[in-house]
């Protein structure tokens, strides 16, 4: 069955201070909660400004079990060097379901300055391994724009989250978007298209040259579909047949 689009939530804060920083999926910027269907994938994006000395541990959680429990960090980036500017992803598999918290927090004593934290949730994933291909893209400039390829197969929904230094604005120009935040003095965005082919695109249109980071995942479909196996031949009888292995 193919991935498919469940639900997203998305809070930001500036100033935020000491760690940790959390919110009930409920009560955030966007509001929302995880379906109660199956196979349940959890991909968070954190995009932050901070200090030069902050970037040294880090932890997501989410509620799992009952309890908020550790994600695996998918991938980080800078904007560029010196900007102290972070964007990252990380993945859940079988959160639970309902109004959900998620919690970011760090090493004592450093301060974040802007922290936005948004989530999307998946269905139909595969529950062994979840997500494959992850990786990043940045750039100083406008021209071209932000822009990700996301290697990825049928079926499956291709995921990317936005961050950059404060443009003048940002609009979704390829993909579905989840969630934008702009309130604060720095931008990010999170969106994802299902997938029909060898790759996805998504990226952004920003109004101003400014640094900028985009990190990507490809979300995996539970089970083998026929399009995402290798189409073969067999002959019965002088009469050929494609199969699939």
């Amino acid at each position: 069955m193919a991935v498919t689009f469940d639900s997203t939530f998305e809070k930001g804060i500036n100033s935020v201070g000491a760690s940790p920083f959390s919110f009930v999926s409920n009560a955030g910027t966007v509001t929302g909660s995880v379906g109660a269907n199956s196979n349940r994938i959890l991909i968070v994006a954190l995009c932050l400004a901070r200090e030069a000395t902050f970037w040294g541990n880090k932890t997501m959680k989410a509620t799992k079990g009952g309890s908020l429990s550790a994600m695996t960090h998918i991938v980080s980036t800078d904007y560029a060097s010196g900007t102290l500017r972070s964007v990252c992803l990380f993945g859940m598999i079988a959160p639970d379901t309902g109004n959900i918290t998620l919690e970011f927090s760090w090493d004592s004593g450093n301060s974040a300055q802007t922290v936005y934290m948004g989530a999307i949730s998946l269905y139909n994933c595969d529950q062994a391994t979840g997500w494959r291909n992850n990786g990043s893209d940045t750039g100083t400039t406008n021209s071209p724009q932000p822009s990700s390829i996301v290697t990825t197969s049928n079926g499956n929904i291709a995921v990317v989250a936005h961050g950059d230094n404060n443009a003048s604005s940002i609009t979704l120009n390829a993909g579905t978007q989840a969630w934008k935040d702009t309130s604060f003095n720095t931008n990010s965005a999170m969106g994802y298209m299902a997938s029909t082919g060898a790759t996805a695109t998504i990226g952004w249109d920003i109004g101003s040259s400014v640094a900028w980071g985009q990190v990507k995942v490809d979300v995996m479909a539970s089970g083998a579909t026929a399009a995402q196996l290798v189409p073969a031949y067999t002959q019965t009888g002088g009469t050929w047949s494609q199969i699939y292995v």
